[in-house]
């Protein structure tokens, strides 16, 4: 019961910071979304990320065969200015529990640079990193699915 009424509460806060209209222009980015991307440390990092139309997103995250690299989910809003995609956390949730960060540090605000749309197919980099993220759309069901999976580790 305490689970519900927390992702109640999550929910309505998120919702009451997100902006209240996107803009049609964000539409395109709305969705489930499936990626896999290989860090320095030769891991690959596999996520799905949900961004709503209300400027609220969720993105689960997990790693290969990994005891170095945890599972986490994150929780916050989002925004495309220009060529420019934005995610500012709100909230983070891993094995110790849910942690609210400090919204104020920018570490909690990363941008990446939109190179490419296609179809199902979407591909940004991130600006300081540099890093390139490749995602392609993915239904509900297998969003939720990978979700499940991760949060039975959490």
């Amino acid at each position: 019961m305490k689970s519900v009424v927390l992702a109640v509460v999550i929910a309505a806060a998120l919702s009451a910071c997100a902006t209240t209209h996107m803009d049609e222009s964000s539409r395109p980015y709305t969705g489930y979304w499936y990626g896999e991307t290989k860090l320095d440390s030769s891991e690959v990092r596999k996520w799905v990320a949900a961004r709503h139309i209300d400027g609220t997103y969720w993105a689960s995250f997990e790693c290969s065969e990994s005891v170095a690299c945890k599972p986490f989910k994150e929780h916050g809003v989002w925004g495309v200015e220009g060529d420019v995609l934005w995610v500012k956390t709100m909230l983070l949730i891993d094995e110790s529990g849910p942690f609210y960060p400090d919204t104020t540090d920018k570490i909690y605000l990363e941008r990446y640079l939109i190179t490419g749309l296609a179809g199902d197919q979407f591909e940004y980099q991130h600006i300081d990193s540099r890093l390139i993220y490749r995602s392609h759309r993915v239904t509900k069901e297998f969003a939720s699915n990978f979700g499940e999976a991760q949060r039975s580790r959490l």
